[in-house]
């Protein structure tokens, strides 16, 4: 018998391959969903008003001089790369979570400083370096609203940027020493002569922060916003 005489056997049909069936996306199902969703939704809108809208008391008192001189030196360094959303993020974190100000107006005094610092490091002279004295009066008159302070916020606006030019323009040590117990003590209302310790820890870390000298910087302001503690008010 010849191959081709030999019978061969019929192929089987091949079975489709068994899929287990998707069950369908039930209006019941949908209806859950959606319900989760937004009481999802609602949980979340609940913990954000709480914490926009949870009594707090403000402060210039409450900081934690180690906590506070960390994020002051961290706004140094971004203040140098003028990194300005960056900066902004610890001015919040110093308005919210060291002087206990409301999160609306940290947000808005956060934006206002780090606009400040940008304006003034971007001027090419003096002229315009004053042009930062508008986002700082809007920071200062915004922080003795929220801590019920009673200095005079655009005097202490303008201190602060007389403190800004001394630094820049390499100023000798006594004047900023002088210029920082001055403002320390319209802010705080103690005499200036009480507010110089503390004040000269504070040029003693600007200086190290302008050398680069960052753990340095820390360290003496730790101890300029630790003498200041007992001041605050």
């Amino acid at each position: 018998m010849s191959g081709s005489d030999k019978k061969r056997t019929p192929r089987k049909p091949r079975e489709a391959s068994k899929q287990p069936a998707q069950p369908a996306l039930g209006g019941a199902a949908f209806g859950g969903m959606m319900k989760n969703g937004w009481r999802l939704l609602a949980l979340v809108i609940l913990v954000a008003a709480g914490y926009f809208l949870w009594p707090r008391t403000p402060s210039l008192s409450v900081f934690e001089p180690g906590r506070m001189a960390q994020l002051q030196v961290d706004v140094w360094k971004k203040a140098k790369a003028r990194h300005r959303w960056e900066m902004a993020a610890i001015f919040y974190r110093i308005y919210s979570g060291q002087y206990g100000c409301y999160p609306y107006a940290s947000l808005k005094m956060a934006k206002f400083s780090a606009d400040a610092v940008i304006v003034f490091r971007a001027a090419p002279d003096a002229a315009d370096q004053e042009k930062a004295i508008e986002p700082l009066n809007k920071v200062f008159d915004l922080l003795t609203t929220q801590t019920k302070a009673t200095f005079d916020p655009y005097a202490a606006a303008q201190m602060e940027l007389q403190i800004w030019s001394l630094r820049a323009n390499g100023g000798r040590q006594a004047e900023l020493t002088t210029a920082l117990s001055e403002q320390l003590a319209l802010v705080h209302g103690k005499p200036s002569e009480d507010c110089l310790p503390a004040a000269k820890k504070f040029v003693l870390a600007m200086r190290a922060a302008d050398k680069g000298q960052w753990s340095e910087s820390v360290l003496q302001d730790k101890e300029a916003w630790a003498k200041l503690k007992p001041l605050a008010k």
